[in-house]
């Protein structure tokens, strides 16, 4: 048995059930499990349209993991956030009784429980923004990209925009290949450095400060 395990970013890519069984067989009485994912109020109030792709298959509140914690006679019993993928929370999940930040959370969660309010604005301010992005790039001379991660991918697709002049990243295992669903090749970061572009839309935007 152990006393803790951890999860960063995996639990939005699988069937809880199936973890939670595993969890299950291997956490000590008075053990703990801590996972960090996305949270879904900051993935909406920040517009990250790139969260939204084919890897994640759940997205995050702390009101349902409560309630789905149970099921193995576990407590999600605190949550912390921080700034990672441009907002994530951090739960705490074991045998004891509730901090304040869950009572805190599951109270400030009520407007994404109870209303699709959140969700259609969402929806109206990334359209609104998806029409802004094509104005800008269309007026641009020359633009490239640096930084091919998955969300990149949902994002060209999204904006309908794909006249960029390369892409460049740091993968060795990306060099050489094409942005999935375009024809833009993926050249070296050297070779960004070596015949920059004026202008350069950033595809891992999550890492910007």
């Amino acid at each position: 048995m152990v006393k803790l395990i951890v999860s960063n970013n995996t639990l939005s890519h699988c069937d809880l059930d199936i973890i939670m069984k595993g969890v299950k067989e291997l956490l000590d009485e008075d053990g703990v499990l801590v996972l960090e994912n996305a949270y879904l109020p900051k993935t909406l109030e920040q517009r990250d349209i790139g969260q939204f792709y084919c890897e994640h298959v759940l997205y995050h509140l702390i009101t349902p993991l409560k309630t789905f914690f149970k099921k193995y006679d576990l407590n999600l019993y605190k949550v912390e956030y921080n700034d990672v993928q441009m907002g994530s929370f951090r739960a705490f999940v074991g045998k004891k009784k509730d901090d304040k930040s869950v009572i805190d959370a599951l109270e400030n969660e009520k407007r994404f429980t109870g209303s699709s309010a959140p969700f259609i604005e969402f929806w109206n301010e990334i359209n609104v923004i998806k029409n802004k992005l094509n104005i800008l790039l269309n007026d641009l001379p020359e633009v490239s990209i640096y930084g091919v991660p998955a969300k990149l991918a949902l994002l060209l697709k999204f904006i309908g925009f794909n006249k960029f002049k390369y892409a460049a990243e740091d993968s060795d295992y990306k060099i050489g290949r094409q942005v999935p669903g375009t024809n833009i090749e993926i050249k070296s970061s050297e070779y960004f450095h070596k015949n920059p572009t004026k202008y350069c839309l950033i595809g891992s935007y999550n890492f910007c400060s």
